[in-house]
């Protein structure tokens, strides 16, 4: 199975229920999960949170929780979106029967009218290098 018509594996709508699934559940569950399936990820993003915040430690408790909460759901939305296009990716092969039986939630997330999504030229370019509005500050 190739990947979408533009090349990429995650489509809006994938982007969207990963942000839905992580508004329903919030951001603390997801944090545990990473955290007990991949602790070397997890702590990776704490101290690369802790680094990015600790260059500004004149600014309230608040304003670092904000920050940190931000940095681990960019994390989980993009790890949820990414998970979900690779079950959608090899849904119809061997890899992905196996796939669906360690996991029938994530496999039965999609329908076929979910992956479907418009051609490049319908589809706002969103790559951080062009220096859009969408790319993060300081992005390399």
């Amino acid at each position: 199975m190739m990947p979408k018509d533009d090349g990429h594996l995650i489509s809006e709508p994938i982007i969207d229920a990963a942000r839905a699934r992580l508004a329903r559940d919030g951001h603390q569950i997801g944090i545990q999960q990473v955290r007990r399936a991949e602790p070397d990820l997890y702590y990776a993003v704490c101290r690369y949170a802790a680094n990015a915040l600790g260059s500004v430690e004149d600014l309230p408790s608040e304003v670092h929780d904000a920050a940190h909460r931000a940095v681990w759901e960019a994390v989980l939305l993009a790890l949820d979106a990414y998970r979900t296009a690779h079950y959608e990716l090899w849904r119809d092969t061997e890899l992905g029967a196996l796939l669906a039986r360690l996991d029938p939630e994530q496999a039965g997330r999609l329908t076929p009218s979910q992956s479907k999504r418009p051609r490049g030229g319908d589809r706002p370019n969103r790559d951080f290098n062009d220096g859009s509005s969408d790319a993060p500050p300081n992005a390399p």
